[in-house]
């Protein structure tokens, strides 16, 4: 065996010994994720209440978080940009992705992220309608 053939060798297994040895955490990031359906901002005693969201989100820390029923300038929560809003008020960034135009406004769901994002697309799953 000629000698690059052995240092090769001997160089690959002291890489697998340094995973093997090395604790998986080390390789990570721990990220923290939250999903809230904010039935459009309304609370449980029906009082349109971004604050209430804010605050449960901004308790949670979460570096991402995934909204469901989010209204965006619709007649009902009187033209509120509600992305927008939360992500004041929590102090992230928001996107939000529209499945529908509804009472003069949009419909769908959002994120709010405390990271820069470089790209984002919003992919309709099909249905049958």
């Amino acid at each position: 065996m000629d000698r690059r053939k052995i240092v090769r060798s001997l160089i690959n297994i002291l890489i697998i010994f340094t995973f093997i040895w090395i604790p998986a955490k080390t390789f990570s990031q721990e990220i923290k994720v939250m999903t809230f359906n904010i039935y459009h901002g309304v609370n449980m005693d029906g009082q349109f209440d971004l604050d209430a969201i804010a605050e449960i989100i901004n308790k949670e820390d979460p570096d991402f978080v995934a909204l469901q029923e989010v209204d965006k300038n619709t007649g009902r929560t009187h033209h509120t940009d509600i992305p927008k809003i939360l992500g004041q008020k929590t102090q992230r960034k928001a996107f939000f992705g529209k499945a529908m135009d509804f009472d003069e406004g949009e419909y769908g769901i959002a994120i709010l992220t405390k990271y820069p994002v470089n790209e984002l697309f919003l992919k309709a799953l099909p249905s049958k309608k």
